[in-house]
């Protein structure tokens, strides 16, 4: 309920500690998974005011929390490879652990609510992050970085409540994602199984391009850099050094290569799960933490092409053929580039 277009000025009345919010955003149209249409923001927003921010701190580089790294995407896309390797660079704080500080959780308001408490509950939470940072960040620590896979559904949240914040969405091969979904959920229906994957690959890539359309013309309205930037995942383990070096330009800092791909070597836990040394060939039915955990502590490795290994972890020819003759799944291989034609057969001998 109450989920209609509100002012600027009632959000201000609602959120008088969001000072950064200017009184001429509209929000509009906000339902319970998907933010797509924000409204516009007439002017720029003041900068946060904060005690902490702009100046030192006394343990070194002055903290900027106005400015957070959220990596987003649909899930098996390689959040979590791409989390690492920007937490292993030193001006970073890293949270281990998906926080879905933007989701909306349930439905969880009071009648009346609506959008302007779903944005209350958002902005809390992210605040929470930041006394986190402030309290538990090295002295060169300066913003922080998280992946929630699902804050592709809330990337207008994100950008309304943290102007500053940069934003990376993770693209991948929707064969590959597919093959690797229906592994962690081994269901016994092959049909239903490529079909929830079609809709979860399709849905949250078409959001990716949507924000990606956004930022292009709003770099060239504005003459300024994008907040967002679309990684894809084959590119990331195929043309790694390209990749690492479009990566940390977008985030304007510098970086050591044979650095940051030695992440492995700090072993890093993931929501407080550490690694076991799980296998990845026996992953399915392995709790999500514990294998999430183990894939923190890999190696770079190159997961492009999954689908066309031995079933259970690639494809099998029944699962291609009903990709094959999705049209969504073949309209969206289309537009990311990875058909030439909503028509080609993305199965033939060598894919």
């Amino acid at each position: 309920p109450g989920e209609g277009a509100m002012g600027g000025e009632k959000m201000l009345l609602l959120l008088p500690w969001i000072l950064f919010i200017p009184s001429t955003v509209l929000v509009n149209a906000i339902d319970q998974r998907d933010d797509l249409v924000v409204g516009e923001q007439q002017q720029p927003p003041p900068p946060p005011p904060s005690p902490q921010l702009g100046s030192d701190d006394g343990v070194g580089l002055a903290a900027d929390w106005s400015r957070p790294v959220l990596i987003a995407g649909c899930g098996h896309s390689g959040t979590s490879l791409a989390l690492r390797l920007i937490g292993r660079q030193r001006s970073f704080f890293m949270f281990g652990n998906e926080t879905c500080a933007l989701c909306r959780i349930g439905r969880g308001l009071e009648p009346g609510e609506g959008a302007m408490g779903d944005y209350q509950r958002a902005a809390e939470r992210l605040s929470k992050l930041d006394t986190i940072f402030l309290e538990r960040r090295q002295r060169y620590e300066v913003r922080w970085v998280e992946k929630t896979p699902l804050h592709i559904n809330y990337v207008g949240k994100a950008l309304l409540l943290r102007p500053g914040a940069q934003i990376i969405l993770m693209v991948r091969d929707g064969r590959d994602v597919v093959a690797s979904l229906k592994g962690r959920r081994n269901p016994r229906n092959a049909a239903l199984a490529v079909a929830e994957g079609v809709a979860r690959w399709y849905s949250n890539n078409y959001r990716a391009l949507y924000w990606e359309k956004v930022e292009t013309e709003r770099a060239k309205k504005l003459r300024t850099d994008s907040r967002i930037l679309i990684v894809r995942y084959d590119q990331l383990v195929e043309n790694t050094t390209a990749t690492l070096q479009t990566i940390f330009r977008f985030l304007r800092v510098g970086y050591n290569e044979q650095h940051i791909l030695s992440y492995y070597k700090d072993k890093e836990k993931f929501n407080a799960v550490g690694d076991h040394n799980v296998s990845l060939d026996s992953e399915r039915g392995i709790n999500h933490d514990l294998l999430r955990a183990h894939q923190f502590n890999t190696p770079l490795f190159n997961g492009a092409g999954r689908w066309k290994e031995a079933p259970p972890r690639g494809l099998t020819l029944e699962e291609r053929a009903l990709l094959q003759h999705n049209a969504s799944f073949m309209q969206m291989m289309f537009r990311l580039g990875y058909a030439t034609s909503p028509s080609q057969n993305v199965f033939a001998t060598g894919g």
